[in-house]
């Protein structure tokens, strides 16, 4: 189900383990990503670890590379052209997602959120 183009969590499986590691489920590998709906996958998985942060949850991993679709399509070329490095910051260096790498909280999670968002202007 799609609204206005975006992804929404019911599109796809992101889940939690008992490891407080996020999950990429059978249901989201069934989506083909592409360099269309790599930013907005990827503004997805964060929708949920913000909501799941919010919600009372903690984490201790996020999944990096392996959870993230922007990565999926970019990390393998050296995140040549990703929406991410094209921005000034390549491999998410000096993004709040190393925050939130060194210590999983709910500000950073927010704001690594916030920052993907930004960047759909640059990628429409």
């Amino acid at each position: 189900m799609h609204t206005k183009g975006l992804f929404m969590l019911s599109d796809f499986g992101v889940s939690c383990d008992a490891r407080k590691s996020v999950l990429l489920t059978n249901k989201f590998r069934e989506i083909t990503i592409t360099f269309e709906n790599a930013l907005q996958l990827s503004i997805a998985k964060w929708i949920f670890i913000v909501e799941y942060l919010e919600s009372g949850g903690s984490l201790l991993d996020d999944g990096g590379t392996h959870t993230c679709p922007l990565c999926h399509i970019y990390h393998k070329d050296k995140c040549v052209n990703c929406p991410v490095a094209l921005s000034g910051h390549p491999g998410c260096i000096n993004t709040p997602y190393v925050d939130f790498y060194n210590c999983p909280n709910l500000a950073d999670a927010q704001a690594e959120l916030g920052f993907l968002k930004s960047l759909r202007q640059r990628v429409t």
